[in-house]
């Protein structure tokens, strides 16, 4: 019974992290018709998506082809950027054991999502991401959230999604 606790989590953490604040922008259609197409490399690099910035170093990379591989729902391909040992942290903190953990977890992100920046901050890699819908239901983010993520031998150790602060006097989102 802890086990099925332990992997129902995010799900429950998503939706009320989700939830706190305002859905995202309907600029994309729900079944994917109108995406670009684009292979793997070109969309990890930023090549041909609009908004996008390129990844310039290894950590940059390993996030920009995770997010590829979310975004294209190949949740196994994505669960092998995540190291075993893993810590998540969006609402609670998880660590993911194995491959099988990481794969729910990566199953468990409601959004597919676009990165629009990257800052370092020391041994950690800050990353921010424009939400759009995904296969998980209403993505109500906003339209963005922010991950911090500590990678290691081309692994990731650790995945915390920050707290949203609030725009800007100006800002347009």
């Amino acid at each position: 019974m802890s086990d099925l606790r332990a992997f129902a989590w995010p799900l429950v953490a998503a939706s009320i992290a989700l939830l706190v604040v305002a859905g995202c922008g309907g600029d994309d259609d729900d079944n994917g018709a109108q995406r670009q197409q684009r292979t793997p490399e070109e969309q990890a690099e930023g090549r041909g998506a609009e908004g996008s910035i390129e990844a310039t170093n290894a950590e940059e990379r390993v996030i920009r082809n995770w997010i590829v591989a979310l975004n294209e729902e190949k949740f196994d391909l994505a669960a092998r950027y995540f190291a075993n040992g893993a810590v998540v942290e969006q609402v609670d903190e998880m660590t993911l054991r194995g491959r099988a953990d990481a794969v729910r977890f990566n199953r468990s992100l409601p959004c597919r999502a676009e990165v629009t920046d990257f800052d370092r901050e020391g041994s950690a890699t800050l990353a921010a991401f424009r939400l759009k819908q995904g296969r998980g239901g209403r993505c109500s983010q906003g339209g963005r959230a922010r991950v911090r993520f500590v990678i290691r031998g081309g692994l990731i150790e650790e995945w915390r999604q920050l707290p949203e602060r609030a725009p800007e006097p100006g800002d347009s989102a």
